[in-house]
């Protein structure tokens, strides 16, 4: 089984990457948010991977850290949700918001991703509830006494420290992103857009 993969980054497509390792070009399945991360072309790059294989076919999917990988496996572990649709998981909602939706029985979010219909929410809800908090050492359950605003933003900023966590930035350099972003950074800033902020000061 593939483990990693470390080496150049030679194109880049809608759903995947060509990463050449020693002359042999892999071609690699990764989410949105971690497409819209990668290096430029002729950089050097590792993912962490996770390598689906069925009778007909070998399919190599990939992740910026293990944690994140582990994340995927997770939610592949639910009937109803194979890799493709666990990578268009990844690609519509961070690890955190699926966590918190499945805390807080939130079918509404969880079947905002193509592929996901109300069954396999439900699944997702029984199945993963007491599973998705080791990934994130907090309670998901708890809810603070704060204004929608606040509770919004204070969700935001969780989104964007997990995001920037599963790309393998150091909690220190997070934190100081973190801070001199913080006038850039509102309630209504999008988690894409939030990242492209954080980003320039890492």
């Amino acid at each position: 089984m593939i483990y990693f993969l470390d080496g150049i980054l030679s194109a880049v497509h809608d759903d995947f990457s060509i990463i050449n390792v020693n002359g042999v070009g892999y071609q690699i399945y990764v989410s949105q948010m971690t497409r819209s991360q990668l290096p430029k072309v002729d950089e050097t790059l590792k993912l962490f991977i996770y390598h689906h294989i069925r009778e007909d076919q070998q399919t190599l999917y990939g992740f910026p850290t293990l944690s994140e990988r582990d994340f995927f496996m997770l939610l592949t572990t639910v009937s109803g949700i194979g890799p493709k649709v666990g990578i268009k998981m990844l690609s519509v909602l961070t690890p955190i918001k699926i966590s918190e939706a499945i805390a807080r029985d939130d079918i509404m979010t969880l079947t905002t991703v193509p592929g996901i219909g109300k069954k396999v929410a439900e699944r997702m809800l029984v199945e993963l509830k007491d599973k998705v908090p080791q990934f994130f050492d907090m309670d998901l359950t708890t809810t603070d006494s704060v204004s929608p605003t606040e509770d919004h933003s204070k969700n935001n900023e969780e989104d964007l420290v997990l995001a920037l966590k599963t790309l393998g930035y150091r909690a220190d350099e997070i934190k100081k992103a973190m801070i001199q972003s913080r006038q850039s950074l509102n309630p209504d800033t999008s988690i894409e857009e939030g990242m492209k902020i954080l980003l320039n000061h890492l």
